[in-house]
């Protein structure tokens, strides 16, 4: 898949997760929410797509979707890592996590996921 046809299709898995955020009560910024396929492209390259949105009756909910690009296949150092993220990023916060993934995650890491 080259490069163009691959940054359309997480455009688009971008504005899905999005609704569904909405669906479940969690507030995206208009920046994320309006963000033209230029600047898209543009913070896709960068790797810088993920997304935080806080509830909008509780605020000590939040929602973390975290897009892995890489073609590789998630293993526990990126879950380890995501881990460390959250853990400095959001002390003290009921924390949903959403992952977006090329390949379907092994069945190791699907079970640490679960845990």
């Amino acid at each position: 898949m080259d490069n163009y046809s691959k940054t359309k299709i997480y455009y688009q898995v971008r504005k899905t997760t999005i609704e569904m955020l909405g669906d479940r009560h969690f507030v995206v910024s208009d920046e994320d929410r309006n963000l033209p396929y230029q600047d898209f492209a543009s913070r896709f390259e960068e790797n810088q797509i993920n997304i935080i949105a806080n509830h909008s009756s509780d605020e000590n909910k939040v929602a973390f979707v975290s897009y892995i690009l890489e073609t590789k296949t998630f293993s526990k150092k990126d879950l380890m890592n995501l881990k460390g993220y959250i853990d400095e990023n959001f002390p003290k916060k009921e924390i949903t996590v959403i992952i977006i993934v090329q390949e379907k995650p092994t069945p190791q890491i699907a079970k640490e996921l679960l845990n």
